[in-house]
């Protein structure tokens, strides 16, 4: 990547790939996620003048799926921190790599469960 500041600029997953090992390396960040539903805050003047302007799921029914893997990582954040998930060999501190790969499967078995097509299964899976 040339320059990260630069807006516009396109990357090629193995780039990608390359500043996550990177960040997990040098770093030892094991997640990170940037998921940005709307560039205005919701509590705007704009959006408070204009509601039907936000993305919400009534106007926008393909932001469905996205919203209910955002519900699922935040629950299972909680179930995690709290030692609910003990059972499934997750702890309260994810402190290592094996412990990634046991949420990300716990994730991917549970929206299987749900029955939720979920995109990002292959790209988790790539990075275990």
């Amino acid at each position: 990547m040339s320059n990260i500041y630069v807006v516009d600029e396109e990357f090629t997953f193995d780039e990608v790939a390359d500043l996550v090992r990177f960040m997990r390396d040098e770093w030892q960040v094991l997640s990170v996620t940037d998921l940005v539903y709307n560039h205005t805050a919701n509590d705007s003047e704009w959006l408070l003048s204009h509601p039907d302007s936000a993305y919400n799921l009534l106007n926008s029914p393909h932001l469905r799926p996205a919203y209910l893997i955002d519900r699922l990582l935040y629950y299972t954040s909680q179930s995690v921190a709290s030692g609910e998930l003990k059972s499934h060999s997750i702890p309260p501190q994810i402190t290592s790599h094996d412990h990634v790969n046991v949420s990300v499967l716990y994730i991917i078995q549970y929206c299987i469960g749900l029955r939720v097509s979920v995109i990002f299964i292959k790209a988790a899976v790539s990075f275990m």
